[in-house]
């Protein structure tokens, strides 16, 4: 998953970066919703993996 984030960043940078050179807002925009989306994207990766740290914790007892 972390390798998943670091394309998104790296995604989020080239839409960015491709927006301001080609003069396309429309890329500032994909960059943005790119940005927007990597907050709970992350959040829900770590819940899933606390839950299933748990689930292996109570199997184990």
């Amino acid at each position: 998953m972390l390798g998943l984030q670091l394309l998104g960043t790296s995604l989020t940078a080239l839409a960015l970066l491709l927006g301001v050179a080609l003069d396309r807002p429309r890329l500032w925009d994909i960059a943005l919703v790119f940005a927007v989306l990597a907050s709970p994207t992350a959040a829900v990766f770590i819940a899933s993996m606390r839950q299933r740290t748990r689930d292996a914790e109570s199997d184990r007892a």
